[in-house]
């Protein structure tokens, strides 16, 4: 309902604070982790985020490392050329349906991506689909994808938006 609030200031200096807390707004809120979650966000302010050598806290975001697995192993009968660029299309597929989902590529080391999401759900469908689009057809190869969620702090690296904390040790080992 409605709530009428009346101040008066008796001390004859104009003197006033006042802080209004609303709770309903909470489903409509955004959070750090969340934007920095969004692969617009890094993209745009990649080297704006936070403040070198500061390190925050998150209390949760879902790590997804995705990486071909021994596709070198058949170079002796393929043409170099050909698997390079087999990979590259491979890593571009991964990217994309990392990113279509709210996600966003961390690094993308030449032996796997790394991406981040603030929802559990969204990396799930990331994973399924890169599983879908990568692992099957006649072009397919063998993938490696773990999935892990739990707190991290953010950083600055010089590669910009970073992420450290043992959820990202796990994930990459999964």
């Amino acid at each position: 309902g409605r709530i009428d609030l009346h101040v008066v200031n008796h001390t004859g200096v104009e003197q006033a604070q006042l802080l209004l807390d609303r709770s309903a707004w909470v489903d409509t809120a955004v959070t750090a982790a969340d934007v920095t979650s969004l692969a617009d966000f890094r993209y745009l302010f990649a080297q704006e985020e936070v403040a070198s050598g500061t390190e925050y806290p998150i209390e949760q975001l879902t790590f997804l490392y995705s990486g071909l697995v021994n596709d070198t192993l058949d170079s002796d009968r393929k043409d170099h050329g050909e698997i390079l660029d087999r990979q590259e299309r491979q890593r571009q597929n991964i990217i994309y349906e990392i990113c279509a989902p709210r996600g966003a590529v961390v690094k993308a080391p030449s032996e796997g991506i790394l991406a981040v999401f603030s929802e559990d759900w969204d990396a799930a469908r990331a994973a399924l689909e890169i599983q879908r689009e990568i692992g099957a057809g006649p072009n397919s190869a063998a993938l490696r994808t773990g999935l892990h969620s739990g707190p991290c702090s953010i950083t600055k690296s010089s590669n910009g938006l970073d992420y450290v904390g043992s959820t990202l040790d796990i994930t990459t080992r999964l």
